[in-house]
């Protein structure tokens, strides 16, 4: 799945400050998200304290409410 907004739009401060801490490397602000967002972005944010108990893979998801 392709995003509309380049990199630089999709990550902010706070998630920013996280990935930081981990083996993350920052992609090409320019560029579009793709499938890799799992690989590049939720795997290492799961390394650090503040979510590693609050992402879920394979989980079935019934609503999203903003």
């Amino acid at each position: 799945m392709r995003l509309f907004s380049p990199w630089r739009y999709d990550i902010d401060t706070a998630g920013r400050r996280l990935l930081e801490r981990t083996s993350w490397t920052e992609p090409d602000l320019a560029g579009l998200p793709t499938g890799e967002l799992i690989d590049s972005d939720l795997s290492p944010l799961t390394k650090t304290p503040q979510l590693n108990d609050r992402i879920r893979y394979q989980a079935h998801v019934v609503a999203a409410v903003t």
